[in-house]
């Protein structure tokens, strides 16, 4: 039981050098972020010639990928997280012209759950406290307090919002 301890204690040593080192490479690149950042191994956040902000408690699990490069725009709120394999793209290349990006814009409101290998493309704003299931495109606006699924992305289910002038019997 004292090894499980001790593996467990080098992994969370691991996991705050990791951190660490992320939290300097978003500062290099210009990207601000609040307190609370966790960025699971093989996630990448790259900023370019776009811009990235991110709020207090992100995290994302292994894997998923912020790219505002080509002069996209992603903004991404408070307790937000974010499912393994996901991958967030604020610019799409000039299929048109077959040169450079053309920019777009992502929100990510309060309170977001993002699941498992989903696509956010640009022009797109997800309402505060919704959740975006496993494996859905996002490709236009989804409200606040709605789970959404699919592809392409759709409100399938309203969230009530969480009630808080009720006691919680602490009185």
């Amino acid at each position: 039981m004292y090894r499980g301890l001790r593996g467990h204690s080098m992994i969370n040593a691991f996991q705050n050098i990791r951190n660490f080192y992320w939290k300097i490479n978003l500062r290099l690149q210009g990207i601000r972020f609040g307190r609370g950042l966790v960025l699971m191994p093989l996630s990448h956040i790259y900023q370019g010639n776009g811009r990235i902000a991110i709020g207090n408690n992100f995290s994302t699990n292994r894997n998923v990928v912020l790219n505002a490069d080509g002069g996209g725009e992603i903004i991404i709120g408070n307790d937000v997280s974010i499912g393994c394999n996901t991958v967030i793209r604020a610019a799409n290349h000039d299929y048109v012209t077959r040169r450079g990006h053309i920019p777009g814009k992502i929100a990510i409101a309060d309170n977001v759950w993002i699941g498992a290998n989903a696509v956010i493309l640009p022009g797109v704003h997800i309402g505060a406290r919704s959740a975006i299931g496993a494996g859905s495109i996002v490709t236009k606006d989804i409200p606040a307090d709605v789970v959404a699924v699919g592809n392409p992305c759709k409100p399938i289910k309203k969230i009530a919002p969480p009630d808080l002038s009720s006691s919680d019997g602490s009185d």
